[in-house]
């Protein structure tokens, strides 16, 4: 089986969670890169999913990407104070 790249991420935890949203959808992942274990080495993970399920891996990841933009937004405008409510 292929395996293709479909994220990177900032360091082992982020790494772990997009694999545990992956996994949540029934998609296998593998990571390269970081370290595991008590003492992880701070830099980048490279995410894998088989090339078979790649653009369902990615559709989710972004429509995950977005929804966090979308409650970042309405946390801004929340602190801001504006009177927007969120959802609307």
């Amino acid at each position: 089986m292929r395996m293709v790249h479909v994220a990177t991420a900032s360091g082992t935890f982020h790494a772990h969670v997009i694999r545990a949203r992956l996994g949540a959808a029934g998609i296998l992942s593998e990571t390269q890169g970081g370290s595991e274990g008590p003492y992880p080495f701070a830099g980048c993970v490279e995410v894998y999913v088989p090339e078979d399920e790649a653009e369902a891996a990615v559709a989710i990841l972004q429509a995950d990407a977005e929804a966090d933009d979308d409650d970042a937004g309405a946390q801004a405008a929340e602190a801001a104070g504006d009177g927007t409510v969120w959802p609307s």
